[in-house]
């Protein structure tokens, strides 16, 4: 389940799942996120960071970045490069 940290107010609010328009970060279950702007369809809407994460080193436990979008978003899906 995902964690949803709104970050357009004054104290930071959380919840599990998108609940309102605004500026969250969401931390996924692999360790991924997406850090930008929910619109009040509660979809990714503007500038916005998805980071992917999978599993490094021998042991698994350790996270690593394997890529990242920076980038516009338009109706909750990538828009450009």
């Amino acid at each position: 389940m995902p964690q949803i940290t709104y970050t357009d107010k004054e104290e930071p609010e959380e919840t599990n799942w998108v609940s309102r328009a605004g500026v969250a970060t969401v931390t996924y279950a692999d360790g991924s996120t997406f850090e930008g702007t929910f619109d009040d369809e509660k979809l990714k809407q503007g500038k916005g960071k998805y980071t992917w994460m999978g599993p490094g080193g021998e042991d698994g436990e350790d996270t690593v970045v394997i890529a990242t979008y920076d980038g516009e978003y338009k109706d909750g899906k990538k828009e450009g490069r």
